[in-house]
């Protein structure tokens, strides 16, 4: 039986990680070739969520003090997963609902793939009617720092009609299954992301190094998309807001780090071009992207 580490890094969501563990715990049950060990990775919570962990049992607990943010707390569990002898991880997020049949479509993956190396998961909004927010990258212009989409955001669409698996340059971290050995070849996440961009990163670092990226329809994942960060093209923040979000280091359009991943990522030569680019980009999504509350 091949154990699996489930890393979800938390911080005063105790609500709802538990609504999320209880739904990893019935959906285990099922399971018969793989074995599911939740590792939270708690960073300075306020809210009791280490205490109502305790008093749950079953998982292992990593504790931080409120400075890891999302990167180190994911390298956090990483190393318990490995220090446990795990043999992949699965990375989650706190504020998602998992389709009813997602642990046992990864155990399907894992039984049915000799060589795991990384495969994400789709995401769906929790409308009656689910639209999508993420349906896997099949193209991605470096030079212009373009991620072409599988499927457009919001298209609103039948999840039960949504199957196979398909090749991805980027993945987020909400629903990545990875291999240990593909985790040890490329060190995890980069700490120098530390809030956005290093899942991101380590999809293109992966590819580079002849790790296999993919999609998988059949892993739905349901986000509550209002709470995801201001900052994001989606979400209504005033025009100040935004600005700030250009110099503020845990945000996604922070530009030192914007810029860092352009060259990492991009064509070097077209660099000053590509990061311009990028920059004006987030711009037309601010003002002419569809938005959400």
């Amino acid at each position: 039986m091949k154990k699996i580490g489930v890393i979800i890094p938390t911080y005063n969501r105790k609500d709802l990680l538990l609504k999320l563990l209880s739904q990893i715990k019935d959906q285990e049950t099922g399971l018969s070739s793989i074995e599911v060990i939740p590792i939270i990775v708690v960073d300075g919570s306020t809210d009791g969520t280490i205490e109502a962990l305790e008093a749950a049992g079953g998982v292992e607990i990593v504790k931080g003090d409120g400075s890891l943010w999302y990167t180190r707390s994911m390298n956090e569990g990483f190393a318990r997963a490995q220090k446990l002898g795990l043999n992949a991880v699965l990375t989650l997020n706190d504020d998602i609902i998992l389709a009813e049949n997602y642990l046992s479509e990864i155990e399907s993956i894992i039984d049915s793939n000799d060589k795991l190396d990384v495969i994400g998961s789709i995401t769906l909004t929790m409308d009656e009617r689910p639209k999508i927010f993420f349906s896997g990258i099949k193209k991605f212009i470096k030079w212009r720092q373009k991620e072409v989409k599988y499927l457009p955001k919001f298209k609103e669409v039948v999840p039960s009609e949504l199957t196979g698996e398909y090749p991805s340059f980027l993945l987020p971290g909400r629903g990545m299954l990875i291999s240990v050995e593909a985790l040890k070849a490329l060190d995890g996440f980069d700490n120098v992301f530390p809030q956005y961009h290093s899942d991101g990163d380590f999809c293109l670092r992966a590819i580079k190094k002849g790790f296999n990226v993919k999609v998988s329809y059949n892993l739905k994942i349901y986000s509550y998309i209002g709470l995801t960060a201001q900052g994001s093209s989606f979400k209504k923040s005033s025009f100040k807001a935004f600005l700030k979000g250009f110099v503020n280091p845990y945000s996604r359009i922070y530009i030192p780090q914007v810029a860092r991943f352009v060259f990492r990522h991009g064509v070097k030569v077209l660099w000053p071009f590509s990061f311009c680019w990028t920059i004006l980009g987030y711009f037309k999504a601010y003002f002419f992207n569809k938005k959400v509350a």
